[in-house]
């Protein structure tokens, strides 16, 4: 009886030592696999994974126009009354790994048709974003932070062309540099007021307001941009830009200043499923510069741009803009612009444009003899495919 009782208890202890040694090899072997989750975690990881392949976008944005009379473009070739393939835009994004990832943005041009197509880098740069809360950050070639429409590509304008006074003050094209930017969302108590704050220094090559590709000044850019919802409704924004650089005239490096402001406010019907839109917006620009003792030259210009857009149906878009900008190489003179435009979309994909344009170009800016007139019929396609997200509403998301 004692034996078999000792035998009885041998084996029990037997089986609750291998059971015992069974959860403890259990528990060293998740111990050892989250130690690796974990070392995974610490360390950037290999582009191997799907996540890590190019996301590939192309834009194709197709113009016809009419003209009143002839029009030249900045190297005096005619390109008024002709059908162009203005911009196809190539866009690709990646993760670089879990703390970057990269933008590249290519695009081709084409004015006249019996001419080679241009390229050009339009964006390309690494975006840092594990980075502190609410800090990023950019380095590369990029559009400045300077307002609102300067940050668009062109095939996200709400009308053909970019307002005078962003042509006037940034350049035809608007305003790219190379540079560095940080990005710092303020936190804040109320989710329906948001404040950002943008600093960048970039290389001063813009031409129009600094000493083009032969800078050696670099120029600096700062921007706050205030967010508030009203209702769930609308919302509004509120923004002011400052940029600092240095002009190059007979080797004498002029001191250049342009402040802007900006608003928009949007307006979207909750019901029927925000089918209903109105857009209100507007920018101001003024400049300041050192100029040589040359009486004909500003050193002080402004301009501004103003716009309404409606959405009367769920595809179909409606609006209004006017600008005006003194000329900068000759103080008697501005320039002024209206014009409206229609908008339809087949898809989010695909969009068709009709606008017109009045211009008044070089004009007296106080009283005397109107400048010479421009009218423009333009007639758009837009068109995108690729890994790009459904949006019906390109302009102002």
């Amino acid at each position: 009886m004692k034996r078999g009782f000792m035998l009885i208890l041998f084996l029990f202890q037997t089986t609750v030592s291998t059971a015992d040694e069974s959860v403890r090899e259990e528990i060293r072997a998740l111990q050892a696999r989250l130690a690796e989750l974990e070392r995974q975690a610490g360390k950037p990881r290999a582009s191997g994974g799907n996540e890590f392949n190019p996301r590939i976008t192309a834009f194709g944005d197709f113009t016809g126009r009419i003209d009143n009379g002839p029009v030249r473009n900045e190297n005096n070739e005619e390109i008024s009354d002709r059908f162009n393939m203005r911009e196809v835009e190539l866009d690709l994004r990646a993760d670089v790994d879990p703390y970057a990832k990269g933008v590249l943005i290519t695009a081709l041009s084409q004015e006249r048709p019996l001419q080679p197509a241009s390229v050009a880098i339009e964006e390309g740069y690494v975006l840092f974003t594990a980075l502190s809360r609410g800090v990023s950050a950019k380095a590369g070639k990029f559009k400045n932070a300077f307002g609102i429409l300067n940050q668009l590509h062109l095939h996200d304008l709400p009308q053909s062309t970019l307002p005078l006074p962003i042509q006037t003050f940034l350049g035809e094209d608007g305003m790219a540099e190379m540079g560095l930017s940080v990005h710092y969302i303020m936190p804040q108590k109320n989710p329906d007021h948001v404040l950002s704050l943008t600093g960048e220094v970039f290389n001063g090559e813009n031409a129009t307001q600094f000493g083009g590709v032969s800078s050696r000044d670099p120029a600096y850019l700062g921007r706050a941009k205030y967010y508030m919802e009203l209702d769930p409704e609308s919302f509004m924004e509120l923004g002011t830009s400052y940029m600092n650089g240095k002009r190059v005239t007979d080797n004498v490096h002029h001191r250049n200043e342009v402040l802007g402001g900006d608003f928009m406010y949007k307006w979207r019907a909750h019901q029927p499923k925000g089918l209903w839109s109105t857009v209100v917006q507007g920018e101001f620009f003024y400049m300041s510069r050192e100029e040589p003792a040359l009486a004909i030259y500003r050193r002080n210009a402004s301009g501004a741009y103003g716009l309404l857009q409606i959405q009367p149906y769920q595809r179909w878009f409606a609006g209004v803009r006017y600008d005006r900008a003194q000329v900068l190489n000759n103080k008697t003179l501005v320039d002024r612009k209206i014009g409206g435009y229609v908008s339809f979309y087949t898809t989010e994909f695909l969009r068709l444009r009709l606008g017109y344009e009045y211009q008044n170009s070089a004009g007296p800016e106080i009283g005397g003899t109107p400048g010479p007139d421009q009218s423009t019929i333009y007639g758009q396609i837009t068109f995108v495919f690729g890994a790009h997200p459904a949006e019906p509403y390109w302009f102002s998301k």
